[in-house]
């Protein structure tokens, strides 16, 4: 399996993607399949990019999004989610 993460900032939010594609994402019947969270940039907002990111450099196994959207939720950060599936054709 491939796998990649991207962490980016824009000027209204902070955006988070896991990217995978190869074997055991084909087993799922899907090429790719991206994972997206987005975080608003809201007053009050508790963490800068640079601690997000170290968070997530340091999340075990590396890119777990549900250990990252427990860590949103416990400190009570508001976000959503999305995926993005390309289904396998044959």
């Amino acid at each position: 399996m491939n796998w990649s993460e991207t962490l980016y900032e824009e000027e209204d939010k902070f955006t988070y993607c896991q990217y995978s594609d190869g074997e055991i994402v084909e087993k799922e019947g899907f090429e790719e399949i991206e994972y997206i969270c987005e975080i608003p940039k809201e007053e009050g907002l508790p963490y800068s990019f640079r601690q997000f990111e170290i968070f997530l450099k340091n999340i075990e196994p590396r890119g777990n999004m549900d250990i990252f959207e427990s860590f949103l939720k416990s400190k009570n950060i508001k976000y959503k989610t999305h995926i993005w599936q390309k289904p396998k054709i044959d």
